[in-house]
């Protein structure tokens, strides 16, 4: 029983200790001290907060997180709100690349880019069960020749 006043106490004393540190951790003003061996103590002045850097070289300094890379070097705009999407020739494979030539957006209401060789692109975030968060993936849709066309619904 003893044991749990004491433990208590120190926690009284403690809680009591880290109300009076809170506002000077905080950067607060403290209000002067009553006693005089610590009004002889000078709280040294607050630094100054460091100036925030300049708008313009934090855009120019940021990666461009919503840009596709694509495999000649160039990059447009990610589509569906993907942020840092793999880069294109990931998705490719061995197959070469051609040109973006257009934007359409599907029925589902997904935008993909269309490319000269009747390729398709995509960008989106999906979740990803195994990372338990959404991540960035790039899909290519490659038509085949001899497929049969689904009829339209």
């Amino acid at each position: 029983m003893a044991r749990l006043g004491l433990l208590l106490g120190a926690l009284a004393a403690g809680a009591a200790l880290a109300m009076v540190l809170a506002p000077a951790a905080a950067g607060a003003p403290t209000a002067p001290s009553p006693d005089p061996a610590r009004a002889s103590i000078a709280t040294p002045p607050a630094a100054p907060a460091p100036a925030a850097a300049a708008p313009t070289a934090a855009r120019a300094s940021a990666p461009a997180t919503s840009q596709l890379l694509l495999p000649d070097g160039t990059s447009v705009p990610a589509l569906n709100g993907a942020v840092a999407p793999p880069p294109l020739a990931h998705a490719l494979g061995d197959r070469a690349f051609a040109p973006i030539v257009g934007v359409e957006r599907s029925a589902a209401g997904i935008d993909w880019y269309l490319h000269a060789d009747g390729m398709r692109s995509t960008t989106e975030m999906r979740w990803r069960h195994d990372l338990l968060r959404f991540d960035a993936l790039t899909r290519v849709a490659l038509p085949v020749e001899g497929t049969p066309q689904l009829p339209a619904r």
